[in-house]
């Protein structure tokens, strides 16, 4: 394979284009990251894997004792429901029942 040189900067784009020997090294570093990647992640799939099969469900049931009611609270949101025919066709809207000022 010919070697080729680097080649003058792109006016345009102000940046440098490489040669093929450049571009294969790039590409097969590429390719080593790809690899790594895959084989790490493979890792952390396999050891969340197994931490999931070791789970189990299992429901509890409170006791009254164990609840305590500290405030309640309502929340309101006031809101007109339109029904109406466009066209022959039946619509539904809703608007807000309220503006803020």
């Amino acid at each position: 394979m010919n070697e080729i040189e680097l080649m003058a900067p792109h006016e345009k784009l102000g940046s440098f284009y490489f040669g093929c020997k450049y571009n294969l090294k790039i590409k097969k570093n590429i390719t080593k990251l790809e690899e790594t990647l895959k084989i790490a992640v493979q890792k952390i799939v396999e050891k969340y894997e197994k931490a999931t099969e070791r789970a189990r469900l299992e429901q509890i049931k409170p006791k009254r004792s164990d609840i305590k009611v500290k405030m309640v609270e309502l929340a309101w949101y006031p809101y007109w429901v339109i029904k109406y025919k466009e066209k022959g066709i039946s619509r539904i809207t809703t608007l807000e029942a309220f503006t803020e000022k």
